[in-house]
Formats: structure tokens, sequence, C-alpha cells
């Protein structure tokens, strides 16, 4: 059994596609909790049409805080094995058969994804792989991405979670966090798709950059507590 607990804000573009991955799952033994931070558009309402195909919880949120509604939701949680989504990420049918088992036969108690982007678009191709690169040589030392995380409720615990004072970049700092107590691997037997939507909205040479400077940052300088950037929990 695992819980998999996936942080929402008016993302009713997206979590519908999501749910259906859920659904389409060959491996079913898992509960979903939504984290909910006062969505005013049909989020709730697409996710109440999957309650006779999925067992899901839906919490509200008083904090539109990715690491808060993070913490609370691995809180709910009745599994040891959690994992943690992003509302616009998609997958494979034997996507969580093929982790899981990947997990269980390397004895991993930490794990991530590579990320893949939802366009064909060339442009994406090739940020996304000089991405896959970048992390393959370095998850060891700077972690990886919050969209797609595999963890114990036990270590999560023993860290304190998320920091919800980090503006961005918390996944990276957690994942630091945790590698003192375990471990860090990249599963291969998978891959993870998550949407190009701030590419879309800011310009692709943008949010390039902006991503490149906010990974050096945290580099040189260490976690980001304050608005420096302007990196906001959701964008539509």
């Amino acid at each position: 059994m695992i819980s998999i607990v996936i942080p929402t804000l008016n993302e009713e573009k997206y979590i519908e596609k999501l749910l259906t991955c859920l659904k389409n799952q060959t491996y079913k033994y898992f509960e979903i909790i939504i984290i909910d931070a006062n969505s005013q558009d049909k989020t709730k309402d697409i996710i109440r049409l999957y309650n006779n195909f999925l067992k899901i919880k839906i919490i509200n949120s008083e904090k539109r805080n990715v690491s808060f509604q993070r913490n609370l939701g691995l809180k709910n949680s009745k599994n040891e094995s959690v994992l943690f989504l992003d509302a616009d990420t998609t997958f494979d049918n034997d996507f969580l058969e093929n982790a899981l088992k990947e997990i269980k036969e390397n004895d991993i108690k930490i794990a991530g994804c590579l990320l893949y982007p939802d366009s064909k678009d060339n442009i994406y191709n090739l940020f996304f792989s000089l991405f896959r690169i970048y992390i393959n040589l370095l998850h060891s030392y700077i972690g990886f991405n919050g969209c797609c995380i595999f963890t114990l409720k036990s270590i999560h615990n023993k860290i304190n979670g998320f920091d919800e004072n980090i503006k961005v970049g918390e996944d990276y700092d957690y994942t630091k966090r945790l590698k003192k107590l375990s471990k860090l691997s990249l599963l291969k037997t998978v891959k993870i798709k998550t949407s190009v939507r701030r590419f879309e909205k800011y310009g692709r040479l943008r949010t390039g950059i902006k991503y490149l400077l906010i990974g050096l940052y945290i580099l040189l300088f260490g976690n980001i507590t304050k608005d420096t950037f302007k990196y906001k929990f959701n964008e539509k």
C-alpha cells in the first residue's frame, strides 16, 4: 500500500489528466490525499467525479504553501510508503507497478523520477534533455524535483518534512536533507511527464533562464526564503 499526496490550487486544466492516470494504474493498492488551498475554479468538482473510481480524501489547506500542503497530506496518510506528486503530472498505466517493483527489488527508500515535457516541441525536449543530464550527474548532491518523490513517512518525520519557509526549491532542500538518512535514487524503469505551462505563460527563454538562476542561487547561496524570484505555487 502507498499513500499519494497531491497539493492543488486552481488545477482544473490538469488534475483530471492526473486522476485518469491514477484510475488506469495496473497497481491498485493506494490512497490519494489531495490538499487543496481554496481553489476558486472547478478543481474540487473534477476530483469528486473520481470518487467512484479512486479512494480520495480532500483536505482543505489554510495556507497556499506547497510545503505546508505536502506536510499536511503526509500527516493524514495511512501508509508508511508515500508518493508526492504535482497536479500537472502524467505517466503510463504501469508507472506505480514498475516503480514499486524497482523500489522493492533494490531496497530503495528515497526515489525520484526523470522528467519529460508534456509537449512534443523540440525546444522543450532539448531543455528537458539537458535537465535530465544535470540531474543524473548531480542528484546525489543536489537532490531532485518534487513533482515525483517516493519517500517513507518515518524518514520524512525524522527531518520534520518540507521546510515551509522556503519560497522555491523546497523539494531540493527536502531531498538533500533526506540523503543524510538514506541514499537518493533515480528510478530507471519509469518516467514522468510534467506540464510546460510556465514556459508558455512567461516565454521559453525567460523561464529557462529563471530556472537556471534559481539553480545557481541554491548551489551558491543556499535556500531561497525571500520572494527574490517571484515564483508562485500555481501557474495556470
